[in-house]
């Protein structure tokens, strides 16, 4: 949307030809409107994986029994939000390539980080050990890359938030 040239006693003046930067500045527009729109995909996406990553936690407290399966119910009802995250992953997947996956690493870090704590609780509940960066990072899809520092950071947060907690809570009794 172009400026209008006024005379000195402010009437609209025709002017025959645009400018040469008008086409620049609305290119210039363009991209940032769409780095913005793509930013804000990313944030809301992640902030909704952390909240489902979050539920996901939740539930996996209420698991009593190390080195078996994750009971019924309770699968049920985190696969569900496995799911979603899935689908949540595979949206924003296509923004997350080539050099965006740099670009956007700090909207998607947060969420990527308490998927990280979810999946490496179930897993140490399953197996009691540690997940690895390349089990962890074949668990989210889209090609999202899970980095090294995501990785790290959200298994740690999962050590000392949970597993911890767990084992206190089963060697007091």
């Amino acid at each position: 949307m172009a400026g209008q040239k006024h005379d000195l006693d402010d009437k609209h003046m025709e002017t025959s030809e645009a400018s040469p930067f008008m086409s620049m500045f609305e290119t210039f527009r363009n991209d940032l409107d769409e780095h913005q729109d793509r930013r804000e995909r990313i944030i809301k996406a992640s902030r909704d994986i952390t909240a489902l990553s979050k539920k996901i936690i939740f539930s996996l407290q209420r698991v009593r029994n190390l080195q078996q399966p994750i009971p019924p119910p309770i699968a049920k009802e985190i696969n569900t939000r496995y799911d979603s995250i899935k689908e949540l992953f595979t949206t924003i997947a296509p923004d997350l390539q080539g050099i965006n996956s740099w670009r956007y690493q700090k909207q998607i870090s947060g969420g990527c980080q308490e998927y990280m704590e979810a999946i490496s609780f179930q897993h140490y509940l399953e197996t009691q050990r540690l997940i690895t960066h390349q089990e962890a990072q074949a668990l989210i899809p889209g090609g999202v890359e899970l980095t090294a520092d995501d990785y790290v950071l959200g298994g740690v947060d999962e050590v000392r938030n949970y597993k911890y907690r767990y084992e206190w809570y089963f060697t007091t009794g």
